[in-house]
């Protein structure tokens, strides 16, 4: 497997302050180079209206812990997108907070793939099981829209 040094972290929560993540405080536990461990509390907010924790927002944790480990890989000058994500809800919690392991399983010159499994925090249940696909693209330099 061929992957550029690990990135720092840090970017990446600055970068989504006010997005998606921080809405659903999902927060970075670990970060090494192969795996990713994030936290993300049960909220109303999160919830459907049964009150269990809502498949988008859980998807959205599976997606997030992977994509911090992508990102930390991707070589200078390149950003990443999901080109692919599948996820098998198996359980649900209305309260707490769910856990969400991601591991890498491929890294290529263009994709990289990862598994990730999302457990409820206390008893380690498994809450649903994801797999999800990166592409990295190279990044355009950024232009003012306005000048011409």
């Amino acid at each position: 497997m061929h992957c550029p040094a690990v990135r720092n972290m840090r970017r990446f929560v600055r970068a989504n302050s006010g997005r998606l993540t921080s809405v659903l405080k999902m927060k970075p536990l670990l970060a090494r180079r192969n795996f990713v461990r994030m936290r993300m509390p049960w909220s109303r907010a999160a919830s459907q209206a049964a009150d269990a924790l809502h498949g988008g927002a859980i998807a959205a944790l599976a997606d997030t812990c992977a994509a911090i480990g992508t990102i930390r890989l991707l070589p200078e000058g390149y950003t990443t997108v999901t080109s692919e994500l599948k996820i098998n809800f198996i359980d649900n919690i209305r309260s707490g907070a769910a856990l969400a392991e991601a591991r890498l399983l491929h890294c290529g010159r263009l994709t990289m793939v990862w598994e990730a499994k999302i457990y409820e925090e206390r008893t380690r249940r498994l809450l649903a099981a994801a797999s999800m696909t990166f592409v990295m693209l190279e990044e355009r330099a950024k232009t003012n829209s306005h000048s011409r």
